[in-house]
């Protein structure tokens, strides 16, 4: 899709961007109404030659090019997604078309995002379309300098796109970022002649003009493959399996080392979301992974990843991608994001949000990603199998069955990966090389599991608690629990336990009581020798020993027990219903 200015130097600062009122409106309005997907018009144009031409939801192309300065890796990645889905987590000049459009919830999006690498830097460039039963449009493009709206939308594919096809759309240009400011008048002129790429296949000459400036280029299309081969000024990109040998070195996979908690030191920070101008609220149901700046997202529905630093009142957004479907579990490791999607696929990006690699997996992954070492992590499909990978690389170390479906998520206990399944069985396996060592039959479903290096915890659907010796499975001992247990962490040989009766902390020897708190937890965090009980509208900071060493009122709320809570270094992130991320430390 020709994009007007193309620029690909590092990006600048962004500048301030601020939408009229009628705009904000729009943007707080549509991004609400998430339950009017289900009132979009099913993929219109979806069978035409153009949407034929097009790349599946979540698809990666990759291309190469030897530039003066040395070889280059160019990146597409492609969204398709119907109303208000499109904006959840895409870049905040998308959100123009939200307050200016009044049909735009109900449109069919085609989001690309661009990822360029050289030498001499990266730079992102996103494209957003819509489908329709005329064809392609290319409604906004822009970096990190500019982002440009064309209006009317340039037709970037008609419907009935063939060789020997011409066509041309004319409009105007206008600033995106400063209240649609216009930036001259443009005439796009295109036509399609067969390529050799394949069958099917077709390349695409256009020739854009905005006032004086005039950009050509030929694009080869592929079905169902998007955009594998461009001819830019000066630029000849092909396609390729893999980036160029040398290029990006591997991205630093090892947790850096957190200090101690000072709970004495912390406070309620809220960190409202800004995006155009507007602080919005985060729908989301996965809690949020910490990075060294700030977090990771996964907007509810949108099926997108949403990085963001902290500010010192905001957090402000560094960049987003699309792993295809919608995300079901997620962890930071390192300056590695690790997505698991509905489209049973695991995807690896690095801190710029360049996908770096992605496995296919048999079955979806519903339970967060579990660290094994300095780089290797461990996730547990919904029907029990493992899968333990470099998360660096992608490449697969390990895979075990699974007998039955895991009931949460898998644990590093000393040496071993413990998984509790829905058989119900305890089963332990090397780290290492993925070896079952033992497995214990549980007499009663179990929900919980928490560990240390010497002993596991599991609380059954009898109120039961147990404990495990890590090392061969043999029982340590038993507890009468006095309700169902609904969060549970290990530290220092002491277990603490959640129920609707309230908090509890034993012994991971004997289970001996150490000392108890009659209030529920909503979240626990075990960190730098304390244990934070996180409650509606409360954070106590207890030392293991029971003493409380810090409390914070006026934290995040939530009405239906979604609080979402993140152990991030020094302190915690929550988010509530209100949707605000929210850190509470230093």
């Amino acid at each position: 899709m020709t994009t007007p200015g193309r620029s690909w130097g590092p990006a600048g600062p962004a500048r301030p961007r601020a939408l009229p009122l009628a705009g904000a409106v729009g943007v707080l309005v549509g991004l609400a109404l998430l339950s009017a997907l289900a009132m979009v018009r099913p993929d219109p144009g979806a069978g035409s030659a153009a949407a034929r031409l097009l790349a599946p939801d979540g698809h990666l192309s990759t291309m190469t090019a030897e530039l003066p300065g040395g070889p280059a890796l160019l990146t597409v990645e492609t969204a398709r997604q119907p109303g208000a889905a499109a904006f959840q987590g895409g870049p905040e000049h998308f959100l123009d078309v939200v307050g200016h459009d009044p049909e735009a919830l109900e449109r069919l999006w085609v989001r690309e995002t661009q990822q360029r690498r050289s030498r001499d830097g990266s730079a992102a460039r996103h494209t957003l379309s819509s489908l329709d039963d005329a064809g392609l449009h290319t409604v906004v493009a822009g970096d990190g300098r500019q982002a440009r709206t064309f209006e009317p939308p340039a037709l970037a594919l008609p419907a009935d796109v063939a060789a020997g096809r011409e066509w041309s759309s004319e409009g105007t240009v206008l600033d995106a970022d400063d209240e649609r400011r216009p930036l001259g008048d443009y005439r796009w002129q295109a036509r399609a002649d067969t390529s050799p790429a394949g069958p099917g296949c077709l390349d695409v000459a256009t020739t854009l003009q905005v006032g004086q400036q005039v950009t050509r280029d030929v694009r080869t299309w592929c079905p169902g493959r998007g955009v594998v081969a461009q001819q830019l000024p000066g630029e000849a990109w092909t396609e390729a399996a893999g980036p160029p040998a040398g290029l990006l070195a591997p991205p630093g996979a090892e947790q850096p080392a957190g200090r101690e908690w000072d709970p004495a030191g912390w406070s309620v920070q809220p960190r409202p979301l800004r995006r155009a101008g507007l602080a919005l609220p985060v729908v989301a149901v996965l809690p949020p992974a910490p990075t060294g700046s700030g977090m990771v997202l996964a907007p509810t529905s949108g099926g997108d990843l949403l990085a963001a630093r902290r500010g010192p009142e905001w957090l402000l957004e560094e960049w987003s991608a699309h792993p295809g479907g919608t995300v079901t579990a997620f962890g930071r490791f390192g300056e590695v994001t690790v997505a698991a999607t509905t489209l049973r696929r695991l995807v690896g990006y690095d801190d710029t949000g360049l996908r770096r690699w992605q496995l296919e997996l048999e079955d979806v992954v519903a339970r967060t990603p579990v660290r094994l070492d300095a780089t290797g992590v461990v996730v547990a499909e919904q029907s029990g199998g493992l899968t333990a990978l470099d998360v660096t690389t992608g490449a697969v170390r390990w895979r075990a069955a699974g007998g039955a479906d895991v009931r949460v998520a898998p644990q590093l206990c000393g040496d071993l990966v413990l998984t509790l399944d829905a058989t119900p069985r305890l089963v332990a396996r090397d780290a290492a090389t993925g070896e079952q060592r033992w497995e214990s039959r549980l007499a009663e479903h179990a929900d919980v599991l928490a560990c240390d290096a010497t002993t596991v915890v599991v609380t059954d659907s009898e109120f039961d608690w147990h404990g495990f010796a890590v090392a061969d499975g043999a029982p340590r001992w038993t507890v009468r629990g006095p309700a169902a247990v609904h969060h549970a962490v290990v530290a220092q040989e002491t277990v603490v336990l959640s129920s609707s009766t309230g908090v509890q902390a034993r012994s991971t020897a004997d289970g001996a009581l150490r000392w108890q708190h009659p209030v529920a937890a909503s979240a626990l965090v075990a960190g730098g020798g304390h244990v934070a009980l996180v409650g509606d509208g409360r954070v106590d900071v207890r030392a293991l020993d029971g003493t409380v060493v810090a409390s914070l009122l006026e934290t995040p709320t939530s009405a239906a027990d979604a609080l979402l809570v993140s152990p991030a270094g020094e302190g915690l992130w929550l988010m509530g219903d209100e949707g605000v991320p929210t850190w509470v430390g230093p």
